[in-house]
């Protein structure tokens, strides 16, 4: 259970589902990322007391290609901001198996 939440966590879009009726969501106009034209969207929201800003760069295909996140802790000066971009969409994906010395078993409760 824990791996499956730790997971779902990581999905770009999954806080989305949290948020209550205060959140809103914004069209910015249209815009390329890497060649590939796409929709920009921002989401605003106020979570545990930080007002966060998420921009969605999504294309044709409804595949995200950016993400950017602003987080404003008002306790803080300076806003925690973060960018992420995805890239070769359906590309086959190639996993090489680590050297065994560079893998460790995780604590028990970690995840």
């Amino acid at each position: 259970d824990g791996l499956v939440e730790a997971l779902a966590a990581e999905v770009p879009g999954a806080w989305l589902l949290d948020l209550d009726d205060t959140a809103a969501m914004t069209f910015r106009g249209t815009d390329t990322v890497d060649g590939v034209e796409v929709e920009v969207y921002d989401v605003g929201a106020a979570v545990d007391g930080t007002a966060v800003v998420r921009t969605y760069w999504v294309d044709d295909d409804d595949l995200l290609r950016r993400l950017d996140s602003v987080a404003r802790d008002p306790a803080e000066e300076t806003p925690a901001t973060s960018r992420h971009t995805y890239t070769d969409w359906g590309d086959a994906v190639v996993v090489q198996v680590p050297d065994p010395t560079q893998v460790a078993d995780l604590p028990e409760g970690l995840l």
